[in-house]
């Protein structure tokens, strides 16, 4: 039997002096199989969108419109990595042209902001002097990362093999580059596809009949039970790089992790017998399942499809293309990037990776969306109660009579691999990119306080009228958002 959290719940006061964060786990219960990649169906998410400027009646337009139409299924930009300049997806990029020095300057580049010091200082060190032994020597007691993993294979290869340094870092780390060069490619052509044809079925596009999803994942899911044993290896030679325990418990702990990865290594050769007999969780799964369900518009069934049906590939080794001018686009965003369709089916030769591909839909549905709209003044004000509050019976937070602000609460559910960034630009048609939605959330902050500041000159001199929103001056949109599960 395995225990199993149904329900975490977090807790997130936002803006607040007393700020804190809290996770709160709940609704524990035995299962008979451990949760998987893969089995998530979706996640619900309750959003507060501050400071909207628009008229009821456009604000309920636009959240119907996504309702009935659903949203171009765009990867977010968190697929692509948030830290400093380096872009994922270039990492990726490299990888698949096998420029491995591109790979290695990548990953170590100093970046504009970087919280480990110790990081820091190794990545700053090893750019000046190309010195990888004392660059690792500075990260040696850290934790384990691909910085760290990358500099420890330049310690042990030869100087010529940048490729066999690179496959020191965790194989699930080493895919989500690729995987996010995949979805680079996925993102540009549903624009250009957009941009030529609209959301209008083709001759020629692919589809899925029914319920189907195939978003993205199956890779991931797939590496991941393979590189179980690795990522247990590789943990448990951190550990002994660092761990000062008195040489007995050590020998103890020793034989305990023997016993572990044996057992370990047993259940993850067991998962793989299990995945290519279900042909359910494997590669095969690629070349038979996934493709196999997959069908073609024709002159026949074209107007039976929905654009909500058709699914567009992410390139790779085991899926088929769209026979129209969507496979053109394909090539030529490839091609921008110095790529074919064939680089990945010859990329793949190499075993240490694996990129069959996989398909995504094109538009996604927003499921059970609900909006309402809350008047408020203080920016830094919970507008929606956490789950542990409402299980405390707290009340729900209600609209302020004389609140010089609107809010939008709007909740909604999506389907696994669906990004609610992406939902949010669909109905916002503003970047939610961090820097943007934080500039937007400081802005806000701002018109607050001059708010209180020219209302308190009124109450000096006995004006004391207060202005409704439409004529209070600010910016046109600021949003800010409060997540919970």
């Amino acid at each position: 039997m395995t225990l199993c959290p149904w329900v975490a719940f977090v807790t997130h006061t936002v803006n607040s002096p007393n700020r804190t964060d809290k996770l709160v786990v709940g609704d524990f219960s035995y299962a008979g199989n451990p949760l998987r990649l893969g089995d998530l169906y979706g996640n619900r998410f309750t959003v507060v969108l501050r400071n909207v400027k628009a008229g009821e009646s456009d604000i309920n337009a636009t959240f119907l419109s996504v309702k009935e139409h659903g949203f171009l299924n765009y990867f977010g930009l968190q697929r692509f990595g948030n830290v400093g300049a380096l872009k994922t997806s270039d990492v990726g990029l490299a990888i698949l042209k096998q420029d491995y020095a591109r790979v290695v300057e990548l990953i170590l580049m100093p970046r504009e902001r970087e919280d480990i010091i110790a990081l820091k200082n190794a990545r700053e060190f090893w750019w000046q002097y190309r010195d990888h032994r004392n660059a690792y020597k500075m990260l040696r007691s850290g934790k384990p990362g691909p910085e760290k993993k990358l500099l420890q294979g330049l310690c042990k290869c030869d100087p010529r093999n940048l490729a066999g340094a690179v496959e020191f870092i965790p194989r699930s780390i080493r895919h989500m580059y690729l995987h996010a060069y995949q979805s680079l490619v996925f993102n540009h052509v549903v624009s250009e596809r957009v941009k030529r044809h609209g959301l209008k079925v083709l001759v020629g596009d692919l589809y899925v009949d029914g319920d189907q999803d195939f978003d993205g994942n199956v890779e991931e899911e797939v590496c991941e039970i393979e590189d179980d044993q690795e990522r247990m290896e590789q943990d448990s030679g951190e550990k002994q790089d660092t761990d000062d325990t008195s040489e007995p418990l050590k020998e103890s702990l020793k034989e305990s992790l023997k016993e572990s990865l044996k057992g370990a290594s047993n259940e993850v050769a067991e998962t793989n017998s299990e995945v290519d007999d279900t042909d359910n969780r494997s590669l095969k799964r690629r070349k038979n399942g996934a493709s196999a369900k997959v069908q073609r518009v024709t002159e026949a069934n074209l107007d039976s499809v929905s654009i909500k049906s058709v699914v567009l590939p992410l390139p790779g080794e085991d899926i088929i293309y769209p026979e129209n001018e969507t496979r053109q686009i394909y090539e030529e965003v490839l091609a921008k990037d110095g790529l074919t369709s064939m680089s990945f089916v010859n990329f793949t030769k190499n075993r240490a990776y694996c990129l069959s591909g996989d398909y995504r839909h094109m538009v996604t549905s927003v499921e059970d969306l609900q909006w309402r709209l809350l008047r408020y003044t203080d920016p830094s004000k919970n507008l929606v109660l956490s789950d542990p509050e409402r299980l405390k019976g707290a009340r729900e937070v209600l609209s302020e009579e004389d609140g010089r602000f609107t809010a939008v609460v709007t909740e909604f559910s999506l389907r696994s691999s669906g990004y609610a960034t992406m939902a949010l630009r669909e109905l916002l048609k503003i970047s939610t990119g961090r820097v943007a939605q934080t500039a937007l959330t400081l802005a806000h902050h701002k018109e607050y306080q001059e708010l209180v500041v020219r209302e308190s000159k009124e109450d000096e001199t006995g004006e004391t009228k207060k202005r409704p929103l439409e004529e209070v001056d600010g910016e046109d949109i600021h949003a800010t958002k409060k997540q919970a599960l």
